[in-house]
């Protein structure tokens, strides 16, 4: 009996790999509980094919929910499958990160591809965060100019209403790094620039931050679903026990005949400290305090 032949994506011919078309969302055939609400990914032959980095990959031991003593402080932290961490360039350097798109690679540890860049007037390879549009084949810079998807600059150097990711806040990038997601700039002074985060809060960024032009690749990574508890085992997470569900040994919500209101002013942390109705940081740049700003020239 001949079987039928099944045309799967992967098996045919790409003749442009991009950050797009390396990763499809699918699902399995079986009815099973585990698998019926199932989406994950199917990763293209060519990114299975992938050598990383050596230079660039560590091991990074899990802290599994303890402190540098040994203090347990998250009960809801598991060890999971061992995952080799990549290192990548968030800083990034006019006269070293530049080059040629190698390959698009799939990172375990964010959600987001990643981009293989060569330069070859150093022979240096490095990673950076993929882009929606990235092929193989094109060329990254950092430049004073940011025009083309991938290209880093200071946020002045980048036009009004551009998507922009990657942002260096307090000499940190970390700022619009999670898959899909993206900031826009809104106005531009000569000393702050006005940006709109993904969380639609506004703030003003000093000028001279660097930031990376283009929206992050893989936005399809909200649509998978793990369907099942065991799953999320797998990636590190445990199962959340709620604290009235517990005995007052446990927790200080626990205990008591039916429910009760725990003997607190405010829900509180397993050790007693309260977790609701604190007084929050006021952010330092935040578009509310507009006083707290001093505006000069207005740029275009």
């Amino acid at each position: 009996m001949l079987k039928k032949k099944v045309d799967l994506f992967y098996k045919k011919d790409l003749y442009e790999i991009t950050s797009d078309n390396v990763i499809k969302i699918a699902t399995k055939l079986g009815r099973s509980a585990g698998k019926r609400h199932l989406k994950y990914y199917r990763q293209h032959r060519y990114i299975k094919a992938n050598n990383f980095l050596k230079t660039k990959v560590k091991y990074v031991k899990k802290k599994l929910g303890r402190t540098l003593n040994g203090q347990l402080v998250s009960f809801y932290h598991c060890s999971g499958y061992r995952r080799l961490y990549r290192q990548i360039e968030n800083i990034r350097y006019p006269r070293i990160n530049f080059g040629m798109i190698e390959q698009i690679e799939y990172n375990p540890n964010h959600s987001c591809l990643l981009a293989r860049i060569f330069n070859p007037e150093l022979n240096y390879h490095f990673y950076i965060r993929a882009v929606e549009g990235f092929k193989v084949g094109n060329y990254v810079k950092t430049t004073n100019m940011a025009k083309h998807v991938g290209d880093s600059a200071t946020i002045l150097d980048i036009m009004i209403g551009q998507p922009i990711h990657n942002i260096n806040l307090n000499n940190s990038n970390n700022i619009a790094r999670s898959a899909g997601t993206y900031a826009v700039i809104l106005q531009k002074y000569s000393n702050y620039c006005l940006v709109r985060f993904p969380s639609q809060k506004m703030y003003y960024l000093p000028s001279n931050s660097q930031a990376t032009l283009g929206r992050l690749s893989n936005s399809k990574h909200k649509l998978i679903n793990l369907a099942k508890a065991g799953r999320s085992v797998w990636f590190g997470k445990r199962p959340h026990t709620r604290g009235v569900a517990m005995n007052p040994i446990d927790h200080p919500h626990g205990g008591g005949q039916g429910k009760t209101s725990g003997g607190h002013s405010t829900s509180v942390s397993p050790w007693g400290k309260p977790t609701k109705q604190m007084k929050k940081k006021v952010p330092l740049y935040c578009a509310k305090n507009r006083n707290n700003v001093t505006l000069k020239r207005e740029l275009q």
